[in-house]
């Protein structure tokens, strides 16, 4: 392999990299507390997202209905945690569309419809009323199956913003709210991982 081609792999390599922990250095960071924030369940009933970590840990992970990505991870998900039932509580805040048709991607700027969004129908734009972003949360549960709490974020994205503005990042907090990791894209044999120590360290 020649110099120049070995020089343009590793920029391949490094840009790759960037894109995967772009979502890991924004919003809170390990050792963090997180912030106060209210959501809404997907009947549109508020609801305070501390609860989800009151007495156990929990893992938080973000997703939305145009995320093909966030489709494939939850049922993941579930089959990857089996066992720690009980144990950590599993939260889904759903966010800001990742691939709306017709509109910008928050993510890309520009409009950008994955070829498996069209293939299963799912062709959205961006919610402009808390009303509809409730029912694509909704959708996205019956889409996915998944048997977490689903809270939904309101139309300003505060708490996409505060928990790093990814489309499927994962956060884990402790009972006191402290972050103990994070990852940009989740990773459910890696985050398995991580709740198990975390259960070890406290003696769970």
């Amino acid at each position: 392999m020649n110099h120049r081609i070995a020089v343009l792999l590793l920029a391949a390599t490094q840009l790759a990299s960037a894109q995967r922990d772009r979502f890991s250095v924004k919003g809170v960071q390990i050792g963090d507390t997180l912030p106060p924030l209210e959501l809404r369940n997907v009947q549109g009933e508020a609801v305070a997202l501390a609860a989800s970590w009151k007495e156990k840990p929990a893992l938080i992970v973000t997703g939305s209905l145009t995320c093909p990505i966030a489709r494939r991870e939850c049922p993941l998900l579930e089959q990857t945690l089996r066992g720690l039932e009980g144990k950590v509580n599993v939260v889904i805040v759903y966010t800001v569309e990742a691939h709306p048709e017709g509109d910008a991607s928050p993510y890309g700027g520009r409009t950008d419809t994955p070829g498996i969004n069209i293939q299963n129908g799912i062709i959205y734009g961006q919610p402009q009323t808390l009303a509809k972003r409730l029912e694509l949360a909704r959708e996205f549960i019956r889409h996915t199956k998944t048997p977490y709490p689903v809270l939904v974020d309101d139309l300003d994205n505060r708490a996409w913003q505060a928990l790093g503005s990814g489309p499927n990042l994962a956060v884990l907090a402790d009972p006191s709210g402290k972050v103990v990791a994070k990852q940009g894209w989740l990773d459910p044999q890696a985050m398995r991982t991580e709740i198990e120590r975390l259960l070890q360290t406290s003696g769970k």
